[in-house]
């Protein structure tokens, strides 16, 4: 079941990427995105699969091959039609990542353009320009190549899902190599990594870092997986992984440089036979992610910005200052990184403060904490309303392990470098204190977890484990119930409106803003439309598109 784990993961991830290098060449090329880059790059993954079935069952690799190729081909044909279905309705998904998504799409190379040619910059933000060539461009790239061939603008977000499920895979993988651990916590576990609350509420959308922190996740299984047990197809692996990384955020590409560069160097002290190659492959990945796929931004932007003005987050840099991270208005000015990451975690679970942050006691909750993660960007207590009581027993675990079970721990040293690693990486970006930012600090009372099942067989400290997870699971029930079904019951909404506006005889006058999802939606739809400046009608004749600030007039009944 490892083996195969690794085998299904490794080709999901393979596909991934694969189509990130087929694209990008072509991009260098002059080819833009066309329907049979995602067949292309099915094919490259078949042939990477076959390969490492090969090297992990070299007498029955058809039937293997066959069973986990056909599994990866299902899956991602099931995800595909799922996210057809269901329609983005967050903010940042119907208006920049929409735009860039259909940009692509419709011919923009972002490695020879700076901004995408058809680009209406007086029915568009400045800030738009900015984000399409100052943003790493990979979740764009896949979706507009799956949205070419599908004809669904939806079906892309089925790469957050596949994200989602590789997850999983690779976290199970990593935990059967800790033989203590039985089954049952081995699959809790994993869906526990897997489903980050940061991954649940962003999976019908186009934001990136529910996909970051699936990367994050996949990446430290790896590094479990390589340090137990090396073999070419993890560490081949793990530059996909890191190639992935850097171009899903520009956050990635730091976080993935301290987890990776800090754990080689603990590897390089431990396991000396193989700390060439691991390094090599690492190295290849950064190259690959930065230079290559990564193209767009990291040369076109930040090399080229510095050569011409010596900064290269030019002109994105103070920028930020516009729209801010709402630190200050929050936390007031005194408080460093730490404090605000502090205040944050134990504070209310709320979208936007109504004041500055609600501290409250661990193991408590309300329901309106609950009706936040209905939303992608939850931002004080991101990480649901039982994360503080969770935070409060992996302190409380860490320090029995410590006190009772000191050289047991050792034989565990590189899960506490991991989890050394995971705080200094998010504490590293001043603005952690936000979830979406720092979606590997859900995996710390996670890897805490696994070192209590595998240092205690027994006793009080055994039973302080469990109800760590039992709490886990309970937070995660309630996000993903909340976020489910008012996606759904919204999404559902939106389809029925879309409905009704199709059957509407006479061109439907529309106030679209910055929401460029709704126009392609409309498009889609087959609505007849007349994009205004402002609505010819009175207020009370107005009606809101669901989820979103776009307004249109009410159309006439049709008798």
């Amino acid at each position: 079941m490892t083996k195969l784990s690794i085998l299904l993961g490794a080709i999901l991830l393979a596909f991934a990427c694969s189509l990130l290098l087929v694209s990008s060449t072509l991009f260098f090329l002059g080819v833009p995105i066309s329907w049979f880059h995602v067949p292309v790059a099915a094919m490259m993954a078949a042939g990477f699969g076959w390969w490492a079935v090969n090297y992990y069952f070299q007498h029955d690799r058809v039937r293997v091959f066959g069973i986990v190729f056909g599994s990866a081909v299902i899956s991602f044909f099931l995800f595909a039609i799922l996210s057809s279905r269901i329609y983005d309705l967050s903010w940042d998904g119907q208006t920049y990542h929409a735009e860039a998504i259909v940009q692509l799409a419709n011919g923009w190379n972002p490695f020879r353009d700076a901004a995408p040619p058809g680009l209406v910059l007086h029915k568009n933000p400045w800030f738009f320009p900015i984000y399409l060539t100052f943003f790493p461009k990979a979740p764009w790239i896949c979706a507009a190549a799956l949205y070419k061939l599908s004809g669904s603008f939806e079906s892309g977000k089925a790469f957050h899902l596949l994200l989602i499920l590789a997850c999983f895979l690779f976290s199970f993988a990593a935990l059967s190599t800790f033989r203590s651990i039985k089954w049952q916590w081995r699959l809790i576990l994993s869906l526990l990594i897997a489903f980050n609350p940061v991954s649940v509420c962003q999976m019908f959308t186009y934001y990136v870092d529910g996909q970051l922190s699936s990367l994050l996740a996949i990446t430290i299984a790896l590094l479990i997986l390589v340090y137990r047990r090396p073999d070419p197809v993890l560490k081949v692996v793990l530059t996909l992984a890191v190639i992935l990384m850097i171009n899903v955020k520009l956050t990635g590409a730091l976080y993935v440089s301290i987890v990776t560069g800090g754990y080689w160097l603990f590897y390089a002290v431990v396991r000396k036979a193989h700390r060439a190659e691991v390094a090599g492959w690492l190295m290849a990945g950064g190259i690959l992610g930065g230079a290559f796929v990564g193209f767009s931004p990291y040369v076109t932007q930040f090399i080229n910005q510095f050569i011409a003005t010596g900064n290269p987050f030019y002109p994105y840099a103070g920028w930020t200052s516009v729209v801010g991270f709402e630190s200050a208005e929050i936390f007031g000015n005194n408080m460093d990184r730490v404090g605000r990451l502090a205040v944050s975690l134990f504070s209310k679970s709320e979208v936007v403060p109504s004041a500055r942050f609600k501290l409250k006691l661990p193991f408590r909750f309300t329901f309106d904490e609950i009706q936040a993660f209905a939303f992608p960007d939850v931002r004080m207590g991101g990480f649901g309303p039982l994360f503080s009581g969770a935070i409060v027993l992996s302190v409380a675990i860490l320090i029995a392990l410590f006190w009772k079970y000191r050289w047991r721990l050792l034989c565990s040293a590189h899960l506490l470098v991991l989890m050394s690693l995971i705080c200094i990486s998010a504490l590293f970006f001043s603005e952690s204190w936000w979830a979406r930012y720092a979606p590997q600090l859900w995996m710390l009372p996670l890897v805490t977890a696994i070192l209590g099942l595998v240092i205690t067989h027994r006793g009080a400290w055994r039973g302080l484990t469990v109800a760590l997870l039992l709490l886990l699971v309970a937070n995660n029930l309630l996000i993903y119930f909340q976020y489910t079904t008012y996606t759904l019951k919204n999404s559902l909404l939106a389809t029925s409106q879309l409905g009704s506006l199709k059957k509407q005889e006479e061109p439907v006058s529309t106030k679209f803003g910055i929401f460029s999802a709704i126009r392609y939606r409309f498009e889609r739809a087959g609505i007849r439309y007349v994009e205004v400046e402002n609505l010819p009608c009175a207020k009370d004749k107005q009606q809101r598109v669901i989820l979103s600030p776009v307004f249109i007039c009410t159309p006439e009944k049709t008798p």
